[in-house]
């Protein structure tokens, strides 16, 4: 309803409004802060999927976000910054094996990191840096002959 007020839509709503008004001008760059923040997992997906969209598109999206699900599922590089200094700039798997940055900087890997790292100690060497699921679970098939 283009007469309904924007202080009735839900935050997620708001936030793909606010999206969609900077995507109208075909940015080459896009800076987010936190866009998923506050947000379900369905309005988050959502918003992820017009960032993937114009980063596919030739768009170079820089966001800042603490959500290392959402840099799992969606980051291609990360750059770790504790008290205005650059811990680390690097893969995800870069980034995440390194448990001195991890503990600087009190970052929580995500749980497939966890489980990533647990299966090559436990000598699944297949998993090292796998963390996406559908990688994961195809090495771990592959190692098992499955």
């Amino acid at each position: 309803d283009p007469k309904a007020s924007p202080f009735m839509l839900s935050r997620g709503q708001r936030q793909m409004v606010a999206l969609a008004a900077t995507v109208v001008t075909k940015p080459k760059i896009l800076v987010l802060d936190e866009p998923t923040c506050g947000l379900d997992y369905m309005e988050c997906l959502r918003i992820m999927q017009v960032v993937e969209d114009l980063r596919d598109h030739g768009c170079c999206v820089i966001m800042v976000c603490h959500d290392m699900e959402v840099v799992l599922d969606f980051a291609t590089r990360l750059i770790v910054v504790n008290d205005g200094k650059i811990l680390e700039d690097g893969s995800i798997s870069c980034v995440f094996e390194n448990n001195a940055i991890c503990d600087e900087a009190a970052l929580c890997a995500p749980l497939l990191c966890a489980v990533s790292q647990g299966l090559v100690k436990n000598g699944f060497d297949a998993c090292k840096g796998l963390y996406k699921r559908d990688m994961l679970v195809d090495a771990l098939k592959k190692s098992c002959n499955l």
